[in-house]
């Protein structure tokens, strides 16, 4: 009894060790088992679930459109406008009495020019043709008995001089005769005057022994025609 009950302790303490084992190695069994388990989850796999990527695009360049508004400059353009140039006669009919220096055709002799500051020095006179002709030469030669030679008469109210500039754009008008027979108008040029009349001078305080018609526009002098008279 005693020998039994000695050896009894022993073999239950061998069978509380043995199960202990069992026990420590399940445990770790089902610790590692657990481990796995929880590293297997730790990467989901494919359940079929479409993932949609947004992509922002930030562009690389941009392009600005600058409006740009549109500016017409309108040139003025100031014409001046030459008197038509004449063909056979500078002026039909007789020259006004008065004289205007805006504007109109009077029959002048010419008395000085200055081609450099463009002034003209005139004495407006009267040029008559037809009745008023006659009834001027009559006036001042009552003892004639015919009319005027040629047709024509020149007076002189006054012997008033005036003078004025001639225009940039002044058309010149001469009838040439010394050099061409005809008396029809040529052009000419304004600096060319002097020359001109120095070539059939007049003798008595004129330019010229032919009268001239002036063209005035706007306070100066547009045409510088020359009369032909026989």
């Amino acid at each position: 009894m005693i020998v039994r009950h000695g050896i009894r302790p022993s073999w239950r303490r061998g069978i509380v060790l043995a199960a202990s084992l069992t026990l420590a190695l399940a445990a770790t069994a089902c610790s590692d088992d657990t481990t796995s388990t929880a590293a297997s989850t730790s990467v989901p796999a494919a359940t079929g679930v479409t993932s949609t990527t947004t992509t922002s695009t930030t562009p690389t360049s941009l392009t600005t459109t600058t409006a740009r508004r549109s500016s017409t400059t309108t040139a003025v353009t100031t014409t001046t406008t030459a008197a038509p140039a004449p063909t056979t006669s500078c002026f039909q009919g007789n020259s006004p009495s008065g004289f205007d220096p805006k504007k109109g055709t009077y029959a002048v002799y010419l008395t000085g020019l200055d081609v450099a500051s463009r002034k003209v020095t005139f004495d407006v006179v009267q040029f008559l043709v037809g009745t008023d002709a006659a009834k001027a030469f009559k006036l001042a030669h009552p003892e004639e008995t015919d009319g005027p030679p040629n047709d024509y008469f020149i007076t002189n109210a006054n012997t008033l001089l005036r003078t004025a500039l001639a225009s940039p754009t002044v058309g010149v008008y001469l009838v040439r005769l010394a050099t061409t027979s005809d008396a029809s108008l040529k052009a000419g040029t304004f600096p060319e005057l002097p020359t001109y009349f120095a070539a059939t001078p007049s003798g008595d305080g004129h330019l010229s022994p032919n009268p001239f018609w002036l063209t005035m526009s706007n306070g100066s002098i547009s045409r510088i025609c020359e009369q032909f008279v026989p």
